[in-house]
């Protein structure tokens, strides 16, 4: 993950390198009063990574804004790296339980155009 932003950077790409529970808080931030920049952040670099999608605990309110950042980035044409634990069948569960039909968009939007690279094995960082 760090060595595709880097080689991004070495290219002359602006990445922003996020963990999506992060940015969720950040985004929960913003609904609470805080002026966070989070979207802007995450909607002026060239590319955006988001790791390990589906695992944060998002209100609906967060799910919409993940929704407007992930919509808005698309119709643009700016891309997305996005790395999950999970199958698209069990991030559609994960994202939004109350509003499938966000969730199946969010969803579906990144991965019209994706390639999707499966890693297999035991995790590294338990070895």
């Amino acid at each position: 993950r760090f060595s595709l932003a880097k080689a991004l950077i070495n290219r002359g790409s602006t990445v922003r390198f996020e963990n999506s529970r992060h940015i969720m808080t950040e985004i929960q931030g913003m609904y609470s009063g805080n002026k966070s920049d989070a979207l802007n952040r995450a909607y002026a670099c060239k590319v955006l990574i988001l790791d390990d999608l589906g695992k944060e605990q998002a209100t609906p309110f967060a799910i919409s804004m993940l929704y407007e950042l992930i919509d808005s980035r698309y119709m643009d044409g700016k891309p997305i790296v996005v790395t999950s634990n999970f199958s698209r069948p069990e991030l559609l569960k994960r994202l939004c339980p109350h509003d499938a039909a966000t969730a199946e968009s969010i969803v579906s939007r990144l991965c019209e155009n994706a390639e999707t690279v499966y890693m297999c094995g035991d995790d590294r960082r338990l070895a």
